[in-house]
């Protein structure tokens, strides 16, 4: 499966995270949810209750993995941040930390999966720096 975050978290394992955060950034997060394959990404907890058991299984596994790679991404993000803000490079230190609020706010809105929301609020919140 190929969209943005596909290509953000290669970005981030190649250790570039300039290009990761200028993905982010220029496509914008709520945009990279709409256009996502990825259809737990736009399906609220209502529509998730009324999956089939085995549909609702396989969508629950793929969203915490997806949940995984989002939160390994967001630590990373912020790792980049602090060490940039230490070398003086205050703006791209501001775009990290700036993608990695986009990114808990767009999980923690309150038509997601309520997993989202909740990884979102704490994504959202490490990101206020």
């Amino acid at each position: 499966m190929t969209d943005g975050f596909t290509a953000a978290f290669q970005f981030a394992a190649e250790g570039d995270f300039k290009e990761c955060v200028a993905l982010l950034r220029s496509e914008g997060i709520d945009q990279m949810f709409s256009d996502s394959p990825r259809g737990y990404l736009n399906l609220s907890e209502s529509e998730f209750a009324e999956l089939p058991a085995g549909e609702r299984t396989a969508v629950q596994a793929e969203a915490l993995d997806f949940m995984a790679s989002v939160s390994s991404l967001a630590r990373d993000l912020i790792d980049q941040a602090e060490a940039a803000k230490a070398r003086g490079d205050l703006e791209f230190s501001k775009e990290c930390f700036t993608a990695v609020y986009e990114i808990g706010d767009a999980l923690a809105q309150p038509d997601q999966l309520e997993v989202f929301q909740q990884k979102g609020r704490a994504i959202r919140d490490a990101a206020k720096n």
